[in-house]
């Protein structure tokens, strides 16, 4: 039964990779990482590919341009669960005063309906909704 609206899928094909020998452990690439994939661990920067969404914050906050994008293995998606009650994804969002279809992340086109049904399916933090929805993982300006 359809519920009269596309599933976005978003496709992401890059991953952050780090060069150990340039890494000096700053931190700020995991600061500005929208999705917690990036912890410095013994002072050097380690990249989830699980969560990277390849926003490229890491590449551009790093000064000593030890993080680069590459090419991902295979492409993952990043898709709205077709398998959350519709009811429930309107009554989350009729409790934040915001309308279903309404863009949360105008980058990443990412709607209402999409956090709605992350936090439905478990999201517990912001980083659990962008690794979830691609939310936050565009500009960084509007709804960082």
């Amino acid at each position: 039964m359809s519920d009269g609206w596309e599933h976005p899928v978003k496709y992401i094909k890059f991953l952050a990779r780090v060069d150990m020998e340039k890494c000096n452990g700053d931190r700020l690439c995991e600061t500005i990482c929208p999705t917690g994939a990036i912890r410095v661990v013994k002072k050097k920067a380690v990249v989830d590919k699980d969560r990277c969404r390849a926003c490229f914050k890491c590449r551009d906050v790093c000064r000593q341009d030890a993080v680069t994008i590459v090419d991902r293995e295979s492409p993952i998606t990043v898709a709205t669960p077709e398998d959350v009650d519709e009811e429930r994804i309107q009554e989350i969002c009729g409790k934040a005063n915001l309308f279903a279809d309404q863009p949360v992340c105008a980058c990443t086109l990412t709607q209402t309906r999409e956090v709605a049904a992350a936090t439905l399916k478990g999201a517990k933090t912001p980083e659990d909704i962008s690794v979830m929805t691609g939310a936050r993982t565009g500009c960084g300006i509007y709804c960082m």
